[in-house]
């Protein structure tokens, strides 16, 4: 048989080969099965009735790549990808077959508490195929790991959720300013009170326990319309680190109000600093007095483009995509 016969027929079944294994993987695609080994996300609450700081809906538009459809099952059954998070002591649950992704919310080294950090450090896990770190400002990538820092997922949920509040408080009706820290333990949370008790009356979030009840610390509707009652939000870190920027700082944006923020040194990298009040700032009480009776000027600040011009969030979304896409393909 003619060489050329053979060529063809031989790139005809790798053209029929390659076809059904990308129509497979778009197959795969469809609908990639996510569950939650651990109970800190997942939660419970009332006799185990689920409970989660944020719907399963919400934490996946948050952390995973929205060009996929996902479906979460049981924690007993088998699935693509098994998030996990800082109170997982060790690796003996997790299954190599599937993308393992560790979440922490936490400053993790700052506290040095939590029992995965304590026993792995930041990367000593094998089988932890990307991590999401809250207190990293750089992507780093390894042929062993991914690791994104988690105000990229901040930022990307910012911009695409259509989250409001649903009663707006008119500028003339609105409190002077609220205080959210529930921990108090941060010790510099006294000293901003202190100081701006004289210009107004200070609100601590628990005069509205009842209203903000098992609501979700991550934007529900019924606590952006309590921040909308107020001109400003105090909201500070717990700890402080480069890349450690929490939902704080979004629930105000959200919220349509402004956050008087004190925490990591390159807030202005990710947030407009025309959009807040910087408390390291040494005139920062000055700030709040130009604006507390100005309607232009606060709204100028509500009004304004709330992501920094230097933001960049480093293609991570794309970075988390191929370690999908790279095990899955394995797979077939």
């Amino acid at each position: 048989m003619d060489k050329r016969y053979i060529l063809l027929i031989i790139y005809i079944l790798a053209l029929i080969y390659f076809y059904y294994r990308i129509k497979r993987l778009n197959e795969k695609f469809s609908s990639l099965r996510v569950k939650f080994g651990s109970d800190f996300y997942i939660g419970k609450f009332q006799e185990k009735n689920r409970y989660h700081f944020q719907s399963e809906k919400q934490f996946i538009e948050y952390f995973l790549p929205s060009k996929y459809n996902y479906t979460v099952v049981n924690s007993d059954e088998k699935s693509d990808i098994t998030i996990w998070d800082i109170y997982l002591e060790n690796n003996s649950q997790l299954k190599d077959d599937e993308i393992n992704i560790l979440v922490s919310i936490e400053n993790v080294p700052f506290w040095n508490m939590y029992k995965h950090y304590i026993n792995y450090n930041e990367y000593n896990d094998n089988k932890i195929n990307i991590y999401m770190y809250n207190h990293i400002n750089k992507l780093i990538k390894t042929q062993n790991y991914l690791s994104v820092p988690l105000i990229h997922s901040y930022i990307n949920y910012f911009k695409n959720a259509n989250l409001e509040p649903s009663i707006y408080t008119k500028f003339k009706d609105k409190k002077f300013c609220l205080m959210v820290n529930k921990s108090n333990l941060n010790p510099e949370i006294s000293n901003i009170i202190n100081v701006l008790n004289s210009i107004d009356k200070i609100d601590n979030i628990s005069m509205y326990n009842e209203e903000i009840i098992n609501k979700s610390c991550y934007h529900s509707v019924e606590l952006l319309n309590v921040f909308n009652k107020y001109k400003f939000i105090i909201c500070v870190e717990n700890s402080y680190a480069d890349g450690y920027i929490t939902e704080k700082i979004f629930n105000c944006l959200f919220a349509k109000t402004i956050p008087i923020y004190k925490g990591s040194e390159k807030i202005s990298n990710y947030i407009n600093k025309d959009s807040f009040i910087d408390a390291r700032d040494t005139n920062y009480v000055e700030q709040v007095k130009l604006i507390v009776n100005n309607e232009t000027l606060y709204n100028e600040y509500v009004n304004s483009y709330k992501i920094s011009d230097n933001y960049n969030d480093e293609n991570y979304n794309d970075e988390i995509s191929n370690i999908i896409e790279k095990n899955m393909s394995y797979k077939l």
